[in-house]
Order: C-alpha cells, then structure tokens, then sequence
C-alpha cells in the first residue's frame, strides 16, 4: 500500500504532502449535485407504473372526447386516473425530499475530518486536510466516518471479522 502511494509507515515529509494537496486536493469526498425540485418532481412521473396510469387517462380523455353523446363517467375515469397519478408524485416527492434532508441531516452530525495525521517530520496536519499517503492515529472512543473506519487496512474490533 505505501509503495502504490509513494508514502511510508512514517508519513510524509511537510514538502510532500503540500505538494499533493495542490495537486490533489484535499482528502474528502465531494458532495453529490442536487437536482432541483422541478426535476425532482418531474421524476416522479418517469415511473413505468405513473406512465402506464397517465396513458390510461389519456385514453379515457380520448374516448369522452369521441364519444357521441359523451358520458360523464367516462370524463370521471379519466380524472380519477390522473388524480391518483397526481397524489402518488406528490406523496413520492415529499417522501424522498423528506429522506434527503434527514441524510444530509445525520451527515452533518458525523465528523468529516478521519483522525489525526502526522507528517514524517511528526507535525501534525490541520483537520480534514491531510493528501493520500499520510498516516493517521486512530483514537479509542472518537467517532470517525465510515468510510475511514471500514477500511480494510484498519484493525479495529467493530471492523475486524474474528
């Protein structure tokens, strides 16, 4: 693993992981785009179920409109299809809007910086700054994300099959 990041047990040198942040960046994910809530809604009408429904109702419309003389319940079916088609996106958008906002909600909560690191010269790093290849001190009782705490390169018992 230290040879694939031309690092060592040690760290790096202050040099070195200066040089990898510029070409780099930071050690962190960056966060995925929202689409915006137009398109999220309109998404909720790409579903094979809502477009089988929306066809049936244009169908209905289609037959009331060419029917002679036209029946209110035919227009009733119609309407009706449509209005469940209408609910159904209303109550799937707020559901997955809902979930969303409680993720970002319980990201927030979860500490982004994955422990101390420490350069070759033992200078620590400032938080959430450190570039691949540095080595990290893992502390007992401090929460860290769990993208960094399940690594396989980690022994830790929450993480280490017995």
């Amino acid at each position: 693993m230290f040879s694939a990041l031309n690092a060592s047990a040690r760290g790096l040198t202050s040099a070195d992981a200066a040089a990898r942040r510029s070409r780099v960046g930071p050690n962190e994910l960056t966060p995925a785009r929202r689409r915006s809530l137009w398109r999220e809604l309109a998404g909720q009408f790409t579903d094979l179920f809502a477009i089988v429904l929306l066809v049936a109702s244009a169908i209905s419309f289609l037959a009331y409109g060419l029917q002679e003389p036209r029946e209110v319940g035919t227009l009733q079916v119609a309407v009706a299809i449509a209005g469940v088609v209408v609910l159904n996106a209303g109550i799937g958008f707020a559901q997955e809007y809902s979930a969303e906002r409680a993720a970002e909600s319980l990201q927030a909560m979860v500490p982004q910086p994955a422990g101390r690191c420490a350069t070759a010269s033992g200078r620590n790093c400032p938080r959430g700054t450190s570039p691949p290849g540095t080595s990290s001190s893992w502390r007992p009782g401090t929460r860290y994300p769990r993208t960094a705490a399940s690594s396989r390169h980690t022994r830790s018992p929450s993480t280490t099959r017995r």
